[in-house]
C-alpha cells in the first residue's frame, strides 16, 4: 500500500509540473499574440497615414506645372508657419521642390535637410502641414472645409501635442474640425486650452 501511495504521489508531481508547464506556454503564447496584435495597428495607421499622403500627391500631380509654380511659394508658406508653430520655432522654414520632396531648414545651419533625416513625429507634423496648406490653397474661394481627423497626434510629444491643439482651436473658428481619438490625451489639452467650451465632446465607446 505504502508503495502504491509513494506511486501516486509520484504521478502527481509529475502532472502537477506539466500543468504548471502548459500554464506558462498559455501565458507566452498570448503574450506573443499580444504584441503581434499591436504591430499590426501601428502597421495599419502607418499604412492609412501613407495612403492619405499618396492621394495629396496624386492631386498635385494632377494639376498642370503653371499652375503648381503658381501655388508653391504660398504653399512653402503656409505649411511653414504651421511647422514654425508646432515646433515652437525648431523649424520655421521649409521647402517643397518641383517634384514634391519637402525639406527642412536645419536648425542652426543654412542648409536644407530630408524628411529621413528627421523623427518620426517631426515627419508626421510636416505632413499634416502639408495637407492643411494645400487643402486651404485647393479650395480657396470655396468655403472653409470641414477638417476630420483621425487618430493623428500619436506620435507627437506632450508639447508639440499642445501646439497642434492650439492650432485646431483656431482653425475652428473658420470651420468645422472634427477629431476622432482613442485616448483621453488629446482631450485632455484641448480642456486646458482657452475656448474649450466650444469644443463638443462624442463618446462613441
Amino acid at each position: 500500500l505504502e508503495k502504491e501511495i509513494y506511486r501516486t504521489e509520484q504521478e502527481e508531481a509529475i502532472l502537477t509540473e506539466q500543468v504548471k508547464t502548459q500554464n506558462a506556454y498559455v501565458t507566452n503564447r498570448f503574450q506573443v499574440e499580444h504584441n503581434l496584435n499591436l504591430w499590426e495597428n501601428i502597421f495599419e495607421d502607418l499604412k492609412l497615414k501613407d495612403e492619405a499622403l499618396d492621394t495629396a500627391l496624386r492631386i498635385i500631380k494632377m494639376i498642370n506645372r503653371e499652375k503648381q509654380m503658381e501655388f508653391a511659394p504660398r504653399l512653402n508658406q503656409e505649411a511653414a508657419t504651421i511647422v514654425n508653430h508646432i515646433t515652437n520655432g525648431k523649424y520655421n522654414f521649409l521647402q517643397i521642390d518641383k517634384n514634391l520632396n519637402i525639406s527642412l531648414l536645419e536648425p542652426g545651419r543654412q542648409r536644407y535637410i530630408d524628411l529621413s533625416s528627421v523623427s518620426m513625429g517631426t515627419v508626421d507634423q510636416v505632413y499634416f502641414a502639408f495637407r492643411i496648406a494645400l487643402a486651404d490653397i485647393l479650395y480657396k474661394g470655396s468655403g472653409r472645409l470641414p477638417l476630420i481627423l483621425d487618430d493623428s497626434f500619436t506620435q507627437y510629444d506632450d508639447d508639440r501635442l499642445h501646439k497642434v491643439m492650439e492650432l485646431l482651436m483656431s482653425f475652428s473658428r473658420e470651420r468645422q474640425v472634427i477629431l476622432f481619438c482613442a485616448r483621453q490625451k488629446e482631450l485632455a489639452v484641448i480642456e486646458s486650452l482657452p475656448g474649450a467650451a466650444t469644443a463638443t465632446k462624442i463618446n462613441l465607446g
